[in-house]
């Protein structure tokens, strides 16, 4: 009883507004210059994690090459997963964010400031229309693209299949996937919870994966693959 109180009463409203305040301090600043765009989003990233009492790590970052755009692909436990994943990422990371996002005050006009992608979910057309702009927007670009590709956040913990959405976009970019994996973000707040505890959260980076001459169902299953292996390694 006491951790329901607790999150509902003190974490869940601090972590909202800490997001609220940021977004507005954001927009502000990036209507003056756009390099505020990386590191305020960075900042709010940890803001979150601090609020929620994530105690977070990363694995991987050594293999990773900086200088280049990904699509980043992650499995998907919790609201926490895209916090851990903003903060310790070293790219420039948008999100392929569904277009109802980009209707809300405030919050809309920054992500479509910030070069976030809308995708309309409900229409398969609309959706591959997206992904094709989407495309256009990443070649010759240095932004990395974050991308669920399970579609939703899972209810047991367990690695749900991939849409092949991220290896059309990767196809049509050129850029390579990125396989991650989020580690114990749903201990902190599983899938359609509202008690927040204090966890230990870790964040696990892959190889790339080029896209150039592959097939959507072949980097589909790939990525799957290397994202599961990412989860089975030992902390």
């Amino acid at each position: 009883m006491f951790s329901y109180l607790r999150s509902i009463l003190f974490t869940i409203p601090l972590a909202f507004s800490t997001t609220a305040v940021l977004i507005w301090v954001s927009y502000f600043l990036t209507l003056f210059d756009r390099r505020w765009v990386d590191p305020m989003f960075r900042f709010w990233a940890r803001a979150v994690l601090r609020a929620v009492g994530a105690r977070h790590s990363v694995r991987g970052l050594e293999g990773l090459d900086t200088s280049k755009p990904y699509i980043v692909v992650s499995n998907h436990l919790s609201l926490i997963d895209s916090p851990l994943l903003v903060l310790y990422l070293p790219l420039s990371v948008r999100f392929l964010a569904k277009k109802e996002l980009f209707s809300v005050p405030v919050m809309g006009g920054y992500m479509g400031r910030t070069g976030h992608i809308p995708i309309d979910r409900s229409n398969p057309r609309a959706a591959l229309t997206s992904v094709a702009e989407a495309a256009k927007l990443l070649r010759g670009g240095q932004k990395s693209v974050l991308i669920y590709p399970e579609g939703t956040r899972s209810m047991n913990g367990q690695l749900q299949e991939f849409k092949d959405g991220a290896a059309m976009l990767a196809v049509k970019s050129g850029l390579a996937l990125l396989p991650v994996a989020v580690v114990g973000t749903d201990n902190v707040l599983p899938a359609k919870g509202v008690v927040l505890r204090p966890a230990d959260v870790q964040l696990r980076i892959g190889q790339p994966i080029p896209s150039e001459g592959r097939t959507r169902a072949d980097l589909t299953q790939e990525a799957h693959a290397a994202v599961a292996a990412l989860l089975g390694a030992s902390g």
